[in-house]
């Protein structure tokens, strides 16, 4: 995961497995209604998850890179996240450090501008049909009442398609005093995940 000399906020979809802690300094908070489960059970459901993505990225190999074996080139990395993740998430249940929250957006239990930077990955925008524009809308009032900066990536459907509403939704922003940009990145798990939104209140 990325690090930042300030206290960072990352928000992921269930699935994900990267650990909050900044490896440079400062300190970082994870939040997922996922967090309300013991150890042991989110242990199991990372490994079915594990499982089903193997399987989904393996099964499209026109968009996923996959080794000599059919399976996904990212798979044994995931893997090696998730043991490091879990090892993580053990310890918070076990010392109550806080890196890990029970919530979900568009309500996070946090004062206003408690973070430099939130990071949203794998969740908005990736579940068009799940989560509609009011509720990205709301997502981003939330995030950025809490943090300085928000982060959204991909903006990409889980199809690999592009965000049917992403031109509304940054027209919506602009009359909401919200700064954007859009930053080319190198999509590392779906080559078709190039670009990151970067947000700011005006």
């Amino acid at each position: 995961m990325t690090s930042f000399p300030d206290p960072c906020w990352t928000a992921r979809a269930a699935r994900a497995t990267s650990p909050p802690r900044c490896a440079r300094g400062g300190r970082a908070t994870s939040v997922d209604p996922c967090y309300a489960t013991p150890a042991p059970a989110l242990a199991e459901l990372v490994r079915r998850e594990l499982d089903r993505v193997t399987a989904w990225t393996s099964s499209q190999p026109g968009r996923f890179p996959l080794d000599d074996a059919g399976v996904w080139l990212h798979a044994s990395a995931w893997q090696t996240a998730a043991r490091t993740f879990l090892t993580d998430y053990a310890l918070d249940r076990d010392h109550g450090t806080g890196h890990y929250q029970a919530a979900a957006l568009p309500g996070l239990p946090f004062p206003g501008g408690t973070f430099s930077v939130a990071l949203c990955g794998f969740l908005l925008f990736t579940y068009p049909r799940h989560f509609d524009l009011d509720f990205h809308l709301r997502a981003i009032d939330e995030l950025l009442r809490v943090a300085r900066e928000v982060r959204l990536h991909p903006l990409n459907d889980s199809a690999g398609n592009p965000y049917p509403y992403l031109t509304q939704f940054l027209s919506e922003l602009q009359t909401r005093n919200v700064d954007y940009q859009l930053l080319e990145v190198r999509g590392q798990s779906d080559p078709r995940d190039t670009l990151t939104l970067r947000l700011t209140r005006s």
